[in-house]
């Protein structure tokens, strides 16, 4: 079976580069992510566990609705206000990075005062065992002043205001490059392979957009992504767990497990669900809907930060097929896999036609698409993708309502 995917996806693959010829299309990444992922599993000595034919069905279901749903936006029009096409030039202004520099060193302060009191040996460990904490539903265990949560919540927007600044509008002044270094910065202290993901491929993706992609530039984000994402897990590690790091281990946790992980619990009749079937998928909206009048729980567990799976390495991470299947079953692969090629599909629409707010809101999402082999990084953090996306559109629009409704002003994508 695992022959005839890698056949089947390759087919699809030449297929959709034959309609979007451009390597950062979602259709295309997605089938890369998946072949390559197929090869290396089936021809690299990793040591862990075989995939079922299983697996490979749901792997060939998810291409195939991810092309569709991409492939039906891409043969609509799309109607795209005219405001929308341009950089907002009064809300990228100089006052804005200072906000956004200042919002990054009391934000760095912050991570260093939670680092510092709950584990003095190891800030980074201590900043990490925050974060899981807070990722659990726990009650932050250091109480941070009114002026630096804000500057965190202010800080969560830098990278999207700064990279705009600085590769889209071409600013490369000194403050610039000091909010780059500082959200460089920011990003080890958090302790968070996926932040320094989230940044890399941001700013990636912006420069290939931009066209302002070279060998030089690819030599260098190579190098960028395994220093960072080399430090954040060495540096949160720290002692005896440091010198002990095992590259080719890390490589086969972060990018293999995930697969025979997910085949484990598929095939396995797992027990995952405690209250209702759509606990995991619409986590975020639980709360929202008991103050409708629903008398929702959710699940206990709902990142998986203490239900592991041996695959023989231990692994908490399932795939972006987890939440889907364990909730619906195959039938949510189908439907995910159609939202995510539908809403992938859009953002790409307006990239195509080089829209500045597209562009943006494309790259920040664009690590969900690099990083669906270990979770569904969408819909897990769904309200902060709402929110980035919402920013990003306020960040460039300027219109009125009037002119929101003067036809006149409308383009189509």
């Amino acid at each position: 079976m695992s022959i005839i995917a890698i056949l089947l996806i390759s087919t699809i693959l030449f297929v959709n580069a034959k309609i979007y010829k451009n390597i950062l299309a979602p259709a295309v990444i997605t089938n890369i992510v998946w072949l390559l992922l197929l090869i290396i599993y089936n021809t690299v000595d990793h040591g862990l566990r075989p995939l079922s034919d299983y697996f490979y069905w749901i792997v060939l279901i998810w291409n195939l609705g991810f092309t569709i749903g991409s492939c039906l936006i891409n043969k609509l029009y799309l109607p795209v206000h005219g405001s929308m096409t341009m950089l907002n030039r009064h809300r990228i202004g100089s006052i804005l990075l200072w906000v956004m520099i200042l919002s990054l060193l009391l934000s760095i302060y912050g991570l260093y005062l939670i680092g510092s009191s709950l584990n003095p040996g190891n800030i980074f460990a201590g900043i990490r065992q925050n974060s899981v904490s807070i990722l659990n539903g726990e009650e932050p265990s250091v109480i941070l002043p009114i002026y630096i949560s804000m500057a965190q919540s202010v800080a969560s927007y830098s990278v999207v205001v700064i990279g705009t600044m600085f590769f889209l509008r071409g600013n490369k002044s000194f403050a610039v490059k000091i909010a780059l270094s500082l959200i460089i910065l920011y990003t080890l202290f958090r302790s968070n392979k996926l932040s320094v993901v989230q940044v890399l491929f941001f700013i990636s993706t912006l420069v290939i957009l931009k066209n302002n992609i070279s060998k030089k530039m690819i030599f260098y984000f190579l190098i960028a992504f395994l220093i960072m994402m080399l430090g954040a897990h060495l540096m949160r590690a720290g002692g005896d767990k440091a010198a002990e790091f095992d590259l080719g281990k890390m490589l086969a946790v972060y990018l293999l497990s995930p697969l025979p992980a997910f085949d484990i619990v598929s095939t396995g009749n797992t027990a995952l669900i405690e209250d209702f079937n759509g606990e995991y998928t619409f986590r975020a909206f639980i709360p929202y809907l008991n103050l409708l009048g629903f008398n929702l729980v959710g699940n206990s567990d709902p990142f998986n930060l203490h239900f592991w799976t041996n695959t023989p390495l231990p692994v908490n991470v399932y795939t972006v097929f987890f939440s889907f299947h364990t909730d619906f079953g195959i039938y949510g692969i189908v439907f995910a896999s159609l939202f995510y090629g539908i809403f992938f599909g859009i953002l790409w629409k307006g990239c195509k036609k080089k829209i500045p707010m597209f562009q943006v809101a494309y790259a920040s999402c664009f690590f969900i698409l690099a990083f669906q082999f270990f979770a569904d990084y969408l819909f897990m953090f769904f309200w902060t993708n709402a929110l980035t996306l919402l920013f990003i559109f306020f960040f460039f629009t300027h219109f009125s309502f009037g002119h929101l409704l003067s036809a006149k002003k409308y383009h189509y994508a």
